[in-house]
């Protein structure tokens, strides 16, 4: 019980800046900071690192930080921090109240303080297809988290960034929650908010800041910054599947397989009028890590998309198969000239 409380309590005193030595001879800081690095399993970076990222003929600037409790970008947040602790917030509109006047990156560095202190006291792998709570539970199970040291789990980190995401829109941004991999190459999610200056991405205590308006670009910076790109993002709001991105790597992995997402090429063979091609026909590609086999019969299609992707173990397939010729079978049943049926995953 004491163990847990000062688990939960170590962060909240560093980030008040209160002053003690560990058993070890460590300042809390450096335990602190020696703790989240190994917690939360994010990469070794500086507290600010300057890098750059070529996209569309123009250089956009990234800094990410690790909002570590304890660090000169939690001081503008410390008195919110501590009217949780000691309840003197009791609501999540009183949170809310007082977060108005922060300016925008203070805004953005409590976003990241809290989405960190949920990993730390709200999370919980067997609620991994939990329900979404209302914000008030989720303001109640993180103040109950951080006040007793015993843990409030309410979910992984799907509710955790819808919570998130709920919260940055109540205070004036856009939001959504994206689907990606974490640096262990397992499914993940974090947020991605737009500001005034261009986009930010929180994924717990880690905060990637970037001048670029392409959502693109900012995602497979952060995904390669984990050594852990993908090849597709989906986005939710409210925990709800929205829209998704298939980025330039999935793109060409689609345009090896020859999968026509358009429809167009399927649309174009039914007006036109093809003359019988061979009784089977075999053609094999290699490119890379990208393996693909083309069947051409005399009354059917078939072809296969295969990959490995080296940097994340992500194994990607695409199959297809299909009729050139109207089929009749069983009693009063057909299937229609050029018919197809696709599987796979991505």
């Amino acid at each position: 019980m004491i163990k847990k409380m000062l688990k939960k309590l170590i962060p909240l005193a560093a980030a008040a800046g209160l002053a003690a030595q560990s058993l070890s001879g460590q300042s809390l800081e450096e335990k602190i900071k020696n703790e989240n690095a190994a917690a939360q399993n994010t990469p070794k970076v500086e507290l600010l690192t300057n890098y750059e990222a070529i996209s569309q003929n123009k250089t956009s600037n990234y800094n990410i930080v690790y909002n570590m409790p304890g660090s000169d970008s939690f001081k503008p947040i410390k008195p919110i921090l501590m009217s949780i602790l000691k309840r003197e917030l009791n609501s999540y509109s009183s949170l809310i109240e007082s977060i108005k006047n922060l300016s925008e990156k203070e805004k953005i560095t409590l976003l990241s303080a809290v989405s960190g202190l949920c990993y730390r006291g709200c999370y919980n792998t067997e609620l991994t297809d939990a329900e979404l709570e209302s914000q008030e539970m989720f303001f109640n199970r993180l103040q109950n988290s951080l006040s007793t040291g015993e843990d409030d789990a309410f979910g992984v980190c799907k509710q955790i960034s819808s919570h998130i995401e709920k919260l940055a829109k109540d205070i004036g941004f856009k939001s959504a929650t994206v689907s990606g991999l974490s640096d262990s190459k397992a499914g993940h999610t974090y947020n991605l908010i737009k500001t005034n200056d261009g986009l930010v991405l929180i994924d717990g205590y880690s905060t990637l800041f970037a001048d670029t308006k392409n959502i693109e670009e900012i995602l497979n910076s952060y995904q390669d910054n984990l050594n852990s790109p993908t090849f597709q993002h989906l986005f939710f709001e409210g925990g709800k599947f929205k829209s998704r991105i298939i980025n330039q790597e999935g793109r060409n992995f689609i345009d090896f397989v020859e999968y026509d997402e358009s429809l167009n090429k399927l649309k174009e063979s039914l007006l036109t009028n093809k003359k019988d091609f061979a009784d089977l026909k075999l053609s094999f590609n290699q490119k890379d890590d990208l393996i693909s086999l083309k069947i051409d019969g005399k009354n059917f299609f078939g072809g296969v998309g295969y990959t490995i992707n080296e940097l994340n173990g992500n194994n990607l397939f695409l199959a297809k198969i299909g009729n050139t010729e109207r089929i009749s079978f069983l009693k009063d049943c057909s299937l229609d000239s050029k018919t197809s049926l696709v599987y796979g995953n991505m």
